[in-house]
């Protein structure tokens, strides 16, 4: 770990010490964490744990926390309270179980206990916030683990851990993250995090106490690698909020404080309360299933909201409630219809409210908000003057009425903002009135920011108000309207006179966080709020990820796009399928047939498009002597040109570009391996680039056509030197695509290490895309795979993404054999291929491949046909001398359809060699002594070996791999068993058979791959190869490396001898 990264720890540890509670019972029955919480004003705090915590304990409960008395000093008095079950209050729809041993199980594991205050001591208010986490960020649990705490030391029992997260969800209650603290060992992990349980969980990743979530438990009997699980924080600011009406600030990461509008006083955190006098037993389970629908609809599952609301409703129980409990839940089910877009339901519910007696006209709040949703501004000023006027009508639903009546005139009237949102915003952005109700502020905001932006088109106004409302109430609707708001500030100064977009002016970093927006959102909604906030804003959210080229989301939203836009806007519809088709044309390939708005000229542009790129993908990649020995290559070249020249006039002229700049790329190509004179064609097609006027674009091409009449040195100098004279991050990527395509990549390497230390200004607004592109070159041009994992692992924090970020984990899974999880791994592909991203084709490959190097023969079999060109050409009857890819012969020969390959010039591991081996072993001095490497590796515990293939090959000829059955575990890579698959392939060898075969049984047996980390480890000291797998995952697992491998390279020995032991050596390391 960096020094910068253990002091960020040690500061946060030190910062957050103080909120941490120790919680038991008199007779220590059990012991657990919690956070404190104290809302600065009113006789009640509040400490969060886990619903488990408080399971195992007898009543009443003693809870211990800390009384700061001087924080610089760290001196802190211990005070104890005592607590009841009847002060604790749980998830609303936490579902409770027991297992086979009778332990309650909760499925959402959260808890507050609401106590008593000390009235003697002054407590202020605590100062951390609710906080988003994402994969990959840095979190820090902090507790009383170990169950020896001392309460009168009890500052000296804090303890931390930290570690990454792996999953965060939509679809979970629970974070799952990996600790990676070296104090915490490995053998006695459980014993080690016992106590945790309920600690808080804080988020490194920004310099302020961000609350992510609760430690909850450990993953697995054993807690394997250190994975425990989180219960999110979102359940917690649920219960806070549902049952004591108090709603703790919130905040989206990375979002600058110039974002946010100000405070001119601390906000008060407390909200009006539902104030429903439960006067018998039907009231009450009323209430609860009001308190489940609020649950959901904070966790933005609506679907749930709906159908736990009128389960209710339709319960024989219903009509036994009170009038205020029925009403009130039935006021719950209308916001959701509201939100939905659901109005003929809503229509139905308000009419049944009336029939009930429960509603004169219509429901104040709803009413004021539906009318304005649907844009009836008249509607609403008449309904909100007639509240005022009212005088039994609430102070903050008069606010409210107030300002959506003034709001309201900004598009009735046109009235200037200084009239409309200026009678309750300063210049500053603050609330000239105060507002008690911490819900009716956030709602202020959240109604003032959407008109700044979407009347006023005052942007920076709109997202500081926007913000500010977040922060209050972190709630769906406002995020939502935020991302918009924060899309439209990246384009105000790109748009031009017809209303299209100039990409190169638009503001990246605005762009960037209306991503991060949608991201959180698309990630968190379940199907109907989705659909319907794609009905409202789906053209800003695709457009978003569109201007952001981000391929995968344009491909996967575009079905729900389409599906929910206007029937009758024909020039909208044409537009997104435009931009789709184009998305849809970098395979080199596109239907037509799934368009119904693009033009005829459209048509003839993606087909133009699709066989250009198509061209392209056959010559990328490949040297120049391959390419030459392709038959009638040059033949099929000059056809798409011709056939791309034919099509050109017949093209919208504003489209052309895209058709000619590929154009010229394949002309290029044609002079590079066929030596055609084609600069004079190429100088005709500059004509029109030089008439779009744009000077960028126009230096480019011309260094284009320069390089292809001209030596490579002169055309690099004249790349550089339009870089240097006109300093921009399109031109500096033109130098790059120079590299590349003349395959200098050395020179390419080098530009990309510049690009992330001395030209960091061109990416620091979007760097994601720039991390993915700088793997995707890796990855290409087969360069060195260890600088794409170093990159990964070192950025992959900044992937917010989730499902790209898995996606390119996934991509280098498959590159270093690693499928520690290829159930998993399946189900990710197959998500691409039902969205269009894979073909079915690659998606069987693949998946083949990860089920067989875990041999896994019967999964690895539902993905194999002859049918698929990935495996082979077979001929039509029978599988008789079939053409086998690689993957096709190493499965079919493994399975025994097919004989190995017998080839002769293979370098076998044999009986010869491993007799020399034997030799070899004897005269080797490096060796350290294995009874030390087992102390030192603490192996009476573990009992467990990583094995490499040869270590398994000299047991197997000495017929010893029974003693394999004296370890508890043994690790074999995925690396190692590929490798063996090879062997078996190219030449018949009966003891990797049997090796294989005694894998696929053997029960303690783990087949699995080290983490990139460690991987690392070995490829930043050493070239790797299979033994180094093996290394790196006894480095992973803490067990010594048994590496039967000759030829063990001396770096590897250099840096890792204490960890190897030799097959022969074996013995004396166990001790038998």
């Amino acid at each position: 770990m960096g020094v910068t990264r253990q002091k960020a720890i040690d500061q946060l540890e030190l910062e957050t010490q103080e909120y941490s509670v120790f919680i038991t019972d008199e007779k220590r029955t059990s012991s657990g964490s919690g956070v404190l919480f104290y809302p600065g004003t009113g006789e009640k705090i509040y400490v969060f744990t886990c619903a488990h915590v408080l399971d195992e304990l007898a009543e009443p409960f003693q809870i211990y926390y800390f009384l700061p008395m001087d924080r610089e000093k760290e001196i802190y008095q211990v005070r104890k309270l005592e607590g009841v079950r009847e002060q604790v209050k749980y998830s609303p729809i936490d579902e409770i179980s027991q297992n086979e041993g009778k332990m309650i199980k909760h499925s959402i594991d959260a808890a507050v206990i609401c106590l008593e205050k000390e009235k003697e001591f002054n407590l202020s208010a605590t100062d951390y916030f609710i906080g988003e986490t994402h994969k990959g960020d840095i979190v820090l649990a902090q507790g009383f683990p170990g169950g020896e705490t001392e309460v009168e030391e009890l500052l000296d029992y804090v303890e931390g851990t930290y570690g990454k997260v792996l999953h965060n969800a939509a679809n979970k209650e629970n974070i799952l993250w990996q600790i990676e603290d070296s104090h915490l060992d490995p053998g006695n992990r459980v014993y080690e995090l016992n106590g945790f349980s309920g600690s808080p969980v804080w988020n490194l990743e920004e310099n302020e106490k961000s609350i992510v979530g609760l430690f909850t438990n450990g993953a697995g009997r054993t807690i394997y690698r250190g994975k425990v699980h989180a219960v999110k924080i979102e359940a917690i600011r649920s219960i806070m909020k549902i049952f004591f009406q108090i709603r703790m600030e919130s905040k989206i990461l990375g979002i600058p404080e110039e974002d946010v509008a100000p405070e001119k006083e601390k906000a008060s955190c407390f909200s009006e309360g539902e104030d429903i006098e439960i006067s018998n037993g039907y009231d009450e389970w009323l209430v609860g299933q009001t308190e489940k629908v609020r649950a959901y609809i904070d966790d933005v599952k609506f679907q749930n909201a709906i159908d736990t609301a009128r389960s209710a409703i339709n319960d024989s129980r219903f009509v036994k409630c009170s009038k205020k409990a029925a009403s009130n839940h039935m006021k719950h089910l209308l916001y959701c219809y509201e939100g939905c877009y659901l109005y003929e339901e809503y229509d139905k519910l308000e009419k049944e409210m009336q029939r009930r007696g429960f509603l004169e006209g219509h429901d104040p709040l709803r009413w004021i908000t539906l009318n304005f949703g649907k844009r009836n501004f008249k509607e609403t000023i008449g309904f909100a003057e007639e509240l005022l006027q009212k005088e039994d009508v609430g102070e903050n639903l008069k606010i409210i009425a107030e300002v959506y009546a003034s709001i309201s005139r900004a598009y009735v009237e046109n009235a200037p903002s200084e009239e409309t949102i200026g009678k309750f915003l300063d210049e500053k952005e603050c609330l000239i009135r105060k507002i008690d109700d911490m819900g009716t502020e956030a709602l202020v905001y959240q109604m003032l920011g959407y008109v700044y932006g979407e009347h006023y088109k005052q942007y920076v106004k709109a997202v500081r108000c926007l913000n500010r409302a977040y922060r209050l109430e972190q709630d769906h609707a406002v995020l939502e309207t935020l991302g918009c708001a924060y899309y439209f500030l990246a384009i105000h100064d790109a748009l031009r006179e017809d209303d299209t977009v100039d990409i190169e002016k638009v503001d990246r970093v605005s762009l960037y966080k209306a991503r991060e927006c949608f991201l959180i959102l698309l990630d968190k909604a379940d199907e109907l709020y989705l659909t319907a906030m794609m009905k409202r804003e789906g053209g800003v959210i695709y457009n978003t990820f569109y201007f952001e080229q981000d391929n995968y989301r344009i491909l996967t939203l575009y079905p729900v796009l389409m599906k929910n836009l206007p029937d009758d806007d024909a020039k909208m519809k044409r537009d997104f399928e435009m931009k789709y088709a184009r998305t849809q044309c970098q395979s080199g390939s596109i239907d037509l047939t799934q368009f119904c708005a693009l033009t005829e000229k459209d048509r003839i542009l993606f087909l133009a498009l699709a066989e250009e790129i198509n061209m392209l993908h056959m010559l990328d990649f490949k040297s120049r002597v391959y390419l030459q020995n392709i038959p009638n290559l040059d033949k099929n070249l000059c056809a798409v040109i011709e056939n791309t020249e034919r099509k050109l006039p017949k093209i919208d002229e504003k489209e052309q570009l895209s058709v000619i700049s590929l154009l010229l790329n394949l002309y290029r190509w044609g002079k590079y391996l066929f030596g055609w004179n084609v600069i004079s064609r190429m100088e005709e097609h500059m004509k029109y680039i030089r008439s779009n006027g744009n000077q960028k674009m126009i230096t480019t091409f011309d260094n284009f056509i320069y390089e292809c009449s001209h030596e490579l040195e002169q055309a690099e100098e004249r790349y550089i030197r339009s870089w240097e004279e006109n300093p921009s991050f399109e031109l500096w990527q033109e130098i790059l695509q120079f590299y590349k395509r003349n395959n200098m990549l050395d020179k390419a390497d080098e530009m990309f290490e510049k690009l992330f230390t001395e030209q960091k200004e061109y990416v620091e607004s979007e760097p994601e895309y720039a991390y993915r592109a700088y793997i995707l070159y890796i990855l290409d041009y087969q360069r060195d795979l260890k600088k794409a994992l170093q990159f990964y692992v070192t950025y992959k924090d900044e992937m917010k993404d989730g499902d790209i970020r898995e996606f390119w984990e996934s991509e280098l899974m498959m590159c270093t054999n690693s499928f520690n999880n290829p159930e998993q791994f399946e189900e990710e592909r197959r998500l691409l291929v039902e969205q269009g991203l894979m073909p079915e084709e690659e998606f069987h490959r693949i998946s083949l491949v990860a089920y067989m190097c875990n041999l896994d023969s019967e999964n690895a079999w539902k993905h194999f046909s002859k049918d698929n060109p990935r495996f082979g050409r077979f001929e039509q009857e029978g599988y008789s001398i079939p053409a086998l890819t690689k993957e096709g012969a190493q499965f079919l020969i493994w399975q025994k359809v097919y004989p190995p390959h017998m080839e002769m010039g293979w370098r076998a591991i044999n009986l010869q060699r491993a007799n020399e081996a034997g030799k070899q072993f004897e005269r080797e001095e490096w060796h350290i002594s294995p009874e030390n490497i087992a102390k030192k590796l603490k192996y009476e515990i573990h009992r467990s070996i990583a094995i490499d293939v040869w270590g398994l090959y000299l047991l197997a000829v000495e017929e010893k791999l029974e003693i394999l059955e004296k370890f508890d575990c043994v690790y074999v890579t995925h690396f190692s068993v590929c490798r063996m698959l090879d062997e078996i392939t190219h030449f018949k060898n009966e003891n990797i058979e049997v090796i294989l075969a005694y894998l696929e049984s053997a029960a303690h047996v783990k087949l699995q791959s080290p983490r990139f980390e460690t991987q690392l480890q070995l490829r930043e000291n050493a070239k790797y190869y299979e033994p180094c797998s093996t290394i790196a995952m006894a480095v992973e697992a803490g067990v010594p490396a048994v590496i039967g491998e000759p030829m063990l390279r001396q770096d590897v020995i250099d840096g890792f001898k204490n960890y190897i032991v030799r097959p022969g050596e074996m013995e004396r390391m166990m001790g038998d």
